[in-house]
């Protein structure tokens, strides 16, 4: 049991680097974050400045937590989670927001009804919309 806890904790940490990694290197392209953490690596394309920024804090906030003996779980992992997926929610709650704010300026030619109250993915009679 305790193999597949670290492992999964493991797991967990490496997609949430990889996450962290990506949201990096799209605020960079964005002109939000400094151009530096744009580079790409040349063989694999890989966001390798926005990774290396990333486990540079990660690293920073476990000297931070080894210098104050904080506990491992409720210390560090506890609250750096809890962070990590209130700014997920917020992140998921401005984009839900910026989708409405943007179809209630620009409907691209369909009714308030379609596009704001009642929208719907796919159209009537597609394979999609029946499934």
């Amino acid at each position: 049991m305790s193999v597949l806890i670290v492992t999964s904790f493991l797991a967990c940490a490496l997609s949430f680097h990889n996450a962290s990694t990506r949201y990096v290197l799209s605020l960079a392209r964005e002109g939000l974050l400094p151009r530096r953490f744009k580079r790409l690596s040349a063989r694999t394309q890989a966001p390798v400045a926005a990774s290396v920024a990333i486990s540079v804090l990660a690293v920073a906030a476990l000297v931070v937590a080894a210098l104050t003996i904080a506990d491992p779980y409720l210390g560090l992992a506890l609250w750096t989670y809890a962070t990590g997926v209130q700014g997920l929610v917020f992140s998921q709650a401005v984009a839900a927001i910026a989708v409405v704010a943007y179809f209630a300026r620009d409907r691209r030619g369909h009714s308030l009804w379609r596009v704001l109250v009642a929208p719907r993915s796919a159209p009537r009679g597609s394979a999609s919309a029946s499934s």
